[in-house]
């Protein structure tokens, strides 16, 4: 018998809670971020790019393009050497 019960459960990188559901996320910080490009060559699914516009710091710092394919997986934050990127789950 299949569990009903309004506790969260994960499906494909998202989880679900009482109707809802949570999307993984990523957030650069522009002011750390000196457009290197490790985090789209790490990115599996290619959720990262880098954005158009020019940060304060005079770069393109990376930004999220398919945020609907991120996993998750955190490999964006683990090899950004400026410690520019956080990933929320």
């Amino acid at each position: 018998m299949p569990d009903s019960s309004p506790s969260a459960k994960f499906v494909f990188g998202q989880k679900e809670s009482l109707g809802e559901i949570f999307m993984p996320k990523i957030e650069v910080d522009e002011k750390r971020c000196k457009a290197c490009e490790l985090c789209i060559v790490a990115c599996p699914h290619q959720v990262i790019s880098l954005s158009k516009s020019f940060s304060p710091t005079g770069y393109h710092p990376a930004c999220m393009v398919k945020p609907e394919a991120c996993t998750g997986c955190m490999l964006c934050a683990f090899v950004c050497p400026d410690v520019a990127i956080e990933v929320y789950k």
